[in-house]
């Protein structure tokens, strides 16, 4: 876009694509090329927050976000990434009783969650709460549960790990290395049945679609995960950082071998005016290398036939 001399600073204006080309051909080794970090003076202000909604210096993070409609409330293309915040709540439950304080993200146009006692910090509606507490409390956390939306990005920048939760299908999608992969059940009514990640990736025009009325032009449904489901990939995720799971190492390898294949389709294929006009034809989570949840798998074997 051009360059600006701002106090005797220059700084270089990337596209949003030419940026996005940038990162993806960086990500090969499944860690993003772009860090931040808090400063000093960060962690003052954030230990200030920490007292303010009486969360211990010292306490685990966790933090939630789930992506509903109120923010962009006209945009309804985008709803495909939303989700029923009240369907985390056992997985938050869960969460507490292994010690951890959960910190809800968002905006207060979002439902608010029921009292769930001290160690569940409703952000948004919390009187404490400014924009510092998104950075500060993602930075800070031992992983970070999310959907598929702006406020999820700083786990990528922070190099937090995800429990990535009821995501869409979507070519330009990335991962950590560490983050684990739970997608939305896509329902054909057209074939009556669920699809896999290779019949969802045969049609460029599915893959590369973006908005809820490309997806219902397919007769395609997407359904979010039920709070059973939620609760698994929860105790999913806890257990491999403890490095306690026991996971079905063919799971990992089918998943990355489709995701290969699904990639260098991709390259071959003229689909560039439907990949953002990146003029890059990839697919992130083969670049990015993301891991899948076994437990999604368990509970949507369709998915890796």
């Amino acid at each position: 876009i051009g360059t600006h001399l701002i106090e005797g600073r220059t700084y270089v204006l990337e596209s949003y694509t030419g940026l996005r080309r940038n990162i993806y051909e960086k990500m090969s080794d499944g860690n993003y090329p772009f860090r931040y970090s808090l400063t000093d003076k960060d962690l003052e202000m954030g230990q200030d927050l920490r007292q303010a909604m009486d969360i211990p210096s010292d306490a685990p993070i966790v933090t939630l976000f789930v992506r509903e409609q109120g923010f962009f409330a006209e945009m309804l293309e985008h709803s495909i990434r939303n989700s029923n915040v009240m369907n985390y709540i056992p997985a938050i439950k869960f969460l507490v009783d292994e010690g951890y304080y959960v910190v809800r993200i968002g905006d207060d146009r979002m439902q608010p969650l029921p009292d769930l006692g001290p160690r569940v910090v409703d952000a948004p509606f919390h009187p404490a709460y400014t924009q510092f507490v998104e950075p500060y409390f993602v930075a800070q956390s031992t992983f970070m549960m999310k959907t598929s939306s702006g406020p999820e990005a700083p786990s990528k920048v922070f190099n937090v790990s995800a429990l990535c939760l009821n995501a869409p299908i979507q070519q330009q999608m990335s991962a950590l290395k560490d983050d684990l992969l739970v997608f939305k059940k896509y329902y054909s009514h057209r074939f009556q049945r669920y699809l896999s990640l290779r019949e969802i990736a045969f049609d460029k025009n599915l893959l590369f679609s973006h908005f809820a009325e490309q997806f219902a032009g397919h007769q395609i449904e997407l359904l979010e995960k039920t709070e059973d489901e939620i609760l698994r990939a929860t105790k999913e995720m806890v257990a491999r950082l403890k490095g306690e799971y026991e996971g079905n190492p063919d799971l990992d390898t089918r998943f990355s071998e489709i995701c290969r294949q699904i990639h260098e389709d991709c390259a071959q294929d003229t689909f560039g005016n439907l990949a953002l006009g990146t003029d890059l034809l990839y697919f992130g989570l083969h670049l990015s290398g993301g891991r899948i949840s076994n437990e999604f798998c368990n509970t949507y074997p369709e998915f890796l036939s």
